[in-house]
C-alpha cells in the first residue's frame, strides 16, 4: 500500500474546517468564562458533544440488553436440561436458544458501530487540536516562547493529543459500569437472595481503590508529561548543536544529561503502569473471588447450589466483569489522563501571542489565518485595526508610514527591564532608513519592536501599511530553492525572476543540477551562510508589502555581492517602497535618507548623512572606529559543495523515510524482548502468566466438580447407603486455596511484567540515543529534526504506555483462549475441531486485516512526521 491507495480526506474531517471551528468556540468561552482552564472543555463538548452522547447511550443500551438477557437465556436452559422442565414446549426451547445468539449479534450491532463512530470523534478532536495547537505555534511572539518550549509543543502534538482517542472512547463506562452493575446485582440477588450482597460487597469494595489509582495516575501522567517535555527539549537543542557537540566529543555529557531527565521520567511512567497493572490484574481475581465468596455464603445458609444458578451468577459477573474491574477504572486513569492532557493544551493556548501593554491589553492578530492549509498568507494590513493599547497598526487612506511617539519597550513582562527607551521617529513614504550602532545597540530590537515582538511600556507606535521581514539568522525549511522563497505567496515568473538576478542568486541556481527546484535540505544544509541569507533576503523582497524591515543582510557575502545586493535590490528594486536596514556597511549611509544611531537602546542621532557628518562629531568618530574595525573579509562562498553538487546529476539532501512492507520478523520481537532481560527472564515471565492462567482456569473447572459433588451430597440425603467420597469443608478449603493463588499469581504476572518492560523501555531509549549521538553528521543531514525528534517523543511514549498493555492483552487473551479451549474439548471433544474450525477462520480474518492495518499504520506514522519537522 503506498500512499496513493489513500483516500482523499473527506471535507467534515479537513484540519482546516474542524480547526477554524475550535478555535472559534474556544476563543467565545475563554472570552466569557470566568474559570478560563475549562474553557477547552467546552469548547470541545460544544462542538463534538451531540455525537459523543448518541454513540455512548447506542453503546449502553446495548450493554444494558447484555446483561439482562443474556443470564435469564442461559438459566432457561440449563434449567430445562437439568430436569426441572420449566419449559413446557419444544419452541420455548428453541426460542430461549436463540435468545442466546440473538444477544451476541445485538452486542455485535450495538458495541462495535458506536465505538468506531466515537473513534471518528475521537479522531476529529485529535485533528482540531492539533491544528488550534500548530496555528498557535505559529503566531507565539518571542516574548511568548519564553513561557513555552519545543519540547512541549512536540509532546502536545505527539503524545497529549494521542491520548484522546482511547479516553474519549472509554469515557462512556463511567456511567455504562454503574448501572450495569446494578442490574447484575439485582438479578444475582434474584438467584442467591442475600448471599448475593457478599460477593457483591466484595466487588465494589475495589471501586474506591479504582477511582484512587485513576486519579494518582493522573497526576503521575503530568509529571511524566513534564518530565517528557524536558526531556525532548534537550533532545531539539542537541540535535540543533550536534556540529559542536561532535567538535568537543561532548556526546557522552550531553548523553547523561539526557539520561538524567529520562531516570525521573521513568520513575514516574514506572509507578503509573504498576498501578495501572494492579488493575488489570483485578479482571483475573475480583470477580472469580466475589463468585467465590456467594457461593461459599450460599452454601453455609444451608443451600445446595445447582448447575443452574452456577451458571446465571457465573454468567452475570462475567458480563459485568470487565465493566466494574477492568474499564471502569481504565476509564477512570484515561479521562483523568485526556483531562490533564486537556488542560496542557488550554495552557498553551493562553500564551498571548503578542507583546502585552502596560495595561496588560492582549494583543490580536489582524489576519488570524496567516497561516491555513498548510500555506503562508500574507498578513493584510489594509483595514483599521487596533492591536493593542499603545500599537495601532493602520491601512486606511493615510500612506505607508512608521510614527513612535516617547516609545519604550521590554522584552520581558517586566516594566522596568528597558531594552529600548524613548523613541521618537517619523518614517514617511519612499524613504530609505538606515540602522547604525554597535554590537548591541538595540538595532535588531528595534526591528523586532516594529513587529509586536516587543512588550512596550510606555509610549505610542502606529504603523502604516504591511510590512515584510529578513531576520538577520536566515531561516531555510526542507524544500526546493523556489519554495522557500516563495513561502506560500503566488507564483509572478517576472517578479520571480527580477529578485532572483536583484538577489544575485543566478550563478548560484545555474551551478545547481535542479536550479531553484534543487532541495536545501533541513535549515539550508547544502548552502553557505551566504546563500542563505541572500534566499532569505529574496523571499522577503518577493512578499508584495509597503514596508521592508532588513537586518544586517549584507554581513554575510563578500564586498562584491553586498553591493548587487544594496545598489540592485534595497536601493533600487524598493526604491519606492520604505526599507529600514540594519548594517555595519558604512560605505552605502551616503545614499540612505534617513540615519538612524543607536546606541544602549536609545536613538542617539538621527538625520540624512551629510546633516549628522557635519553637524555631529560622535557621527565621525563612530564611523572612524568602525571603519578601523573592520580588517576581516568575508570568504565569497558562491558555490557550495562543488565536489557533490558538480559531479553528480540528483543530489540526496534529505531521505525519505522507508516504509516497511510485509510481516515484522520475528527478529524484531526477539530484540524488543530481549531488551527487557535474558532469555531466562523471558521463560519466567512467559512461566508467570502460564501458571496464573492455569491456575484461574482451574478455580473455574473445580466450580463444576463442586457442582457434581454438591449433586451428589443432596442426593445422599435421600439414600441410606450413599457414601460421599469428599466432604464439603475438603472442597470449599481446596477452592480456597486456589482462589487465594489465583489471587498471588496474578498481581505476581503483572508486577514482574511491569518491571520487565519498564526495564525494556529504558534500554531502547538508551540504545537509541547511543545511537543517534554517534551517528556520523551525514545522518543527520539526510533525516530532519522532526523525524529524529519524534522517536524520541510519540514513539518513545508508545513504548513506555501503550505497549506494555497492549502486549499484555495480548498474552492474556492468547492463553485464555488455549484455556478455553482446553477446557471446553475435555468437556466434549467433539468441541475440539469446531474450535479449531473456528480459530483458522478468524486467523485468516486477521491475517487479511493485519495487512492492510500495518500498512496504514506505516502510512500515518511517516505522515504525522510532518508536523514537528
Amino acid at each position: 500500500m503506498t500512499d496513493d491507495d489513500i483516500f482523499e480526506t473527506l471535507p467534515e474531517q479537513q484540519s482546516s474546517l474542524l480547526g477554524d471551528r475550535l478555535e472559534r468556540i474556544w476563543k467565545e468561552e475563554y472570552g466569557t468564562l470566568k474559570y478560563k482552564e475549562t474553557a477547552l472543555h467546552r469548547a470541545l463538548l460544544k462542538l463534538f458533544g451531540g455525537r459523543f452522547l448518541l454513540y455512548g447511550i447506542i453503546k449502553g443500551f446495548g450493554d444494558f440488553f447484555m446483561v439482562i438477557l443474556l443470564p435469564i437465556s442461559i438459566q432457561k436452559v440449563v434449567s430445562h436440561f437439568q430436569g426441572r422442565k420449566e419449559l413446557k414446549s419444544e419452541w420455548e426451547i428453541y426460542l430461549y436458544s436463540g435468545l442466546i445468539s440473538l444477544v451476541f449479534v445485538i452486542d455485535a450491532i450495538t458495541s462495535h458501530p458506536p465505538l468506531m463512530g466515537l473513534s471518528h470523534v475521537c479522531m476529529k478532536i485529535r485533528i482540531a487540536c492539533s491544528s488550534i495547537i500548530y496555528r498557535k505555534a505559529l503566531r507565539l511572539s518571542n516574548l511568548s516562547l519564553t513561557k513555552t518550549t519545543v519540547g512541549q509543543v512536540i509532546n502536545l502534538l505527539s503524545n497529549d493529543v494521542s491520548r484522546f482517542e482511547e479516553g474519549f472512547v472509554l469515557c462512556h463506562f463511567l456511567w455504562i459500569a454503574p448501572v450495569q452493575a446494578c442490574f447484575g446485582v439485582y438479578l444475582i440477588y434474584r438467584e442467591i437472595q442475600v448471599s448475593a450482597l457478599f460477593g457483591i460487597a466484595f466487588l465494589l469494595a475495589f471501586v474506591p481503590l479504582q477511582i484512587w489509582v485513576g486519579k494518582k495516575t493522573s497526576n503521575l501522567r503530568l509529571q511524566t508529561a513534564v518530565k517528557t517535555d524536558e526531556r525532548v527539549r534537550i533532545m531539539n537543542e542537541i540535535i540543533a548543536g550536534i556540529q559542536v557537540i561532535k567538535m568537543y566529543c561532548w556526546e557522552k555529557p550531553f548523553s547523561k544529561l539526557i539520561e538524567h531527565v529520562r531516570k525521573g521520567e521513568m520513575e514516574a511512567i514506572r509507578t503509573r503502569n504498576f498501578l495501572i497493572g494492579i488493575i488489570y490484574a483485578f479482571e483475573m481475581f475480583i470477580t472469580r473471588t466475589s463468585i467465590f465468596i456467594s457461593i461459599i455464603s450460599f452454601v453455609f445458609m444451608g443451600n445446595y447450589i445447582t448447575a443452574d444458578k452456577v451458571f446465571v451468577i457465573t454468567g452475570i459477573y462475567n458480563v459485568i466483569r470487565p465493566v466494574i474491574t477492568t474499564l471502569f477504572s481504565i476509564s477512570v486513569s484515561c479521562v483523568t489522563a485526556v483531562d490533564v492532557s486537556i488542560r496542557r493544551i488550554n495552557t498553551f493556548l493562553s500564551i498571548e501571542e503578542l507583546a502585552q501593554c502596560e495595561k496588560s491589553v492582549s494583543f490580536k492578530l489582524v489576519n488570524k489565518n496567516s497561516f491555513k492549509n498548510g500555506e503562508f498568507k500574507s498578513m493584510d494590513l489594509s483595514k483599521n485595526s487596533i492591536i493593542g493599547e499603545g500599537i495601532h497598526i493602520r491601512g486606511d487612506t493615510k500612506k505607508p508610514g512608521v510614527v513612535l511617539e516617547n516609545v519604550d519597550a521590554s522584552w520581558t513582562e517586566n516594566i522596568e527591564e528597558k531594552v529600548l527607551k524613548n523613541l521618537n521617529l517619523k518614517i514617511e513614504e519612499k524613504q530609505l532608513v538606515a540602522i547604525i550602532g554597535p554590537v548591541g545597540s538595540g538595532k535588531s530590537s528595534f526591528l523586532h519592536l516594529l513587529l509586536k515582538e516587543m512588550n512596550i511600556v510606555a509610549g505610542k507606535m502606529d504603523i502604516y501599511g504591511k510590512m515584510s521581514y529578513a531576520a538577520q539568522e536566515p531561516w531555510l525549511f526542507s524544500g526546493s530553492i523556489r519554495q522557500n522563497i516563495l513561502f506560500g505567496e503566488k507564483y509572478d515568473e517576472v517578479r520571480y525572476k527580477s529578485i532572483i538576478k536583484v538577489c544575485a542568486l543566478e550563478e548560484d541556481i545555474g551551478l545547481l543540477p535542479h536550479g531553484d527546484k534543487t532541495l536545501v535540505g533541513e535549515r539550508g544544509i547544502i548552502l553557505s551562510g551566504g546563500q542563505k541569507a541572500r534566499i532569505n533576503l529574496a523571499r522577503c523582497v518577493y512578499r508584495q508589502a509597503d514596508i521592508y524591515l532588513l537586518d544586517d543582510p549584507l554581513s554575510a557575502v563578500d564586498a562584491r555581492v553586498g553591493k548587487i545586493l544594496y545598489f540592485d535590490c534595497v536601493h533600487n528594486f524598493l526604491r519606492n517602497k520604505i526599507c529600514i536596514l540594519v548594517t555595519h556597511q558604512i560605505q552605502y549611509l551616503h545614499t540612505s535618507d534617513q540615519i538612524l544611531m543607536m546606541e544602549n537602546g536609545v536613538i542617539r542621532q538621527s538625520g540624512t548623512f551629510d546633516q549628522l557628518r557635519t553637524e555631529n562629531s560622535n557621527f565621525a568618530k563612530f564611523l572612524e572606529n568602525l571603519h578601523s574595525k573592520e580588517t576581516e573579509t568575508i570568504k565569497n562562498e558562491r558555490t557550495i559543495m562543488i565536489s557533490e553538487v558538480g559531479s553528480e546529476k540528483n543530489v540526496n539532501v534529505e531521505t525519505k523515510e522507508k516504509i516497511n512492507h510485509g510481516k515484522i520478523s520475528f527478529k524484531t520481537y526477539y530484540k524488543y524482548a530481549r531488551s527487557g532481560g535474558s532469555v531466562l527472564q523471558i521463560l519466567l515471565l512467559m512461566g508467570t502468566f502460564v501458571l496464573a492462567t492455569f491456575i484461574a482456569f482451574g478455580g473455574d473447572f473445580y466450580v463444576s466438580y463442586w457442582v457434581n459433588k454438591e449433586q451428589d451430597l443432596a442426593t445422599s440425603n435421600h439414600t441410606i447407603n450413599t457414601k460421599v467420597p469428599f466432604s464439603r469443608d475438603v472442597i470449599i478449603y481446596t477452592y480456597s486455596v486456589i482462589t487465594f493463588g489465583t489471587i498471588v499469581f496474578s498481581l505476581g504476572q503483572t508486577m514482574f511484567f511491569v518491571v520487565f518492560l519498564t526495564k525494556v523501555s529504558r534500554n531502547l531509549h538508551n540504545s537509541a540515543l547511543d545511537r543517534v549521538t554517534k551517528a556520523t553528521m551525514k545522518f543527520f543531514h539526510l533525516n530532519p529534526s522532526g523525524r529524529i525528534l519524534n522517536r524520541f517523543s510519540e514513539d518513545i511514549g508508545v513504548v513506555d504506555e501503550v505497549l506494555p498493555f497492549i502486549l499484555y492483552d495480548v498474552v492474556k487473551i492468547a492463553l485464555l483462549s488455549v484455556s478455553v479451549v482446553v477446557l471446553t474439548s475435555y468437556v466434549e471433544i467433539y468441541m475440539l475441531p469446531i474450535s479449531l474450525l473456528i480459530g483458522v477462520l478468524f486467523a485468516s480474518f486477521r491475517t487479511i486485516f493485519l495487512k492492510t492495518s500495518r500498512n496504514v499504520k506505516r502510512i500515518v506514522a511517516i505522515k504525522v512526521l510532518c508536523i514537528p519537522t
